[in-house]
């Protein structure tokens, strides 16, 4: 299982608007803010297809996007309750997994690539910044013999 942890400084955000003694001349808003931190955790069990796009140092767009709340809507990727807002520069990411489960996740991430094997992915993999040396040491695991792919 490879696991994607983002972690973020943030601000919790009230807003209470009311119309004050029935008068529809006067309208009274408040917002109430208070310093945060959000850390996710997501698990994907045998990688993903798309794992770079989980990525802040290759998709880091994307990634604040997936963060944060979008007030107007909610959508299927936002991972923030409603009330925090992110700030996007903060936002740290790591992507971990033992060896094999680096293996599996490359082998999930090439049934949508030409890559030309598991090894190349791995190289790939260990190239983005944010997953330590899972994938390096993956490799080793495949150099000395022990893992069939």
């Amino acid at each position: 299982m490879v696991v994607i942890n983002y972690s973020a400084d943030a601000t919790r955000i009230d807003r209470d608007t009311v119309t004050s003694d029935g008068s529809p001349n006067k309208r009274v808003s408040t917002t109430v803010c208070e310093p945060a931190t959000i850390d996710v955790t997501i698990e994907l069990p045998d990688g993903h297809v798309n794992l770079d796009a989980y990525s802040y140092a290759l998709a880091p767009d994307t990634v604040a996007e997936r963060i944060q709340y979008d007030y107007t809507e909610r959508m299927q990727y936002d991972y923030a309750p409603a009330g925090i807002e992110v700030d996007a520069r903060t936002i740290t990411c790591d992507i971990s997994g033992t060896p094999r489960e680096w293996i599996t996740a490359a082998q999930t991430w090439l049934t949508e690539r030409t890559d030309p094997d598991v090894r190349e992915a791995l190289h790939r993999f260990g190239e983005w910044g944010d997953t330590g040396d899972g994938p390096d040491r993956a490799i080793e695991l495949i150099d000395a013999g022990e893992v069939d792919l």
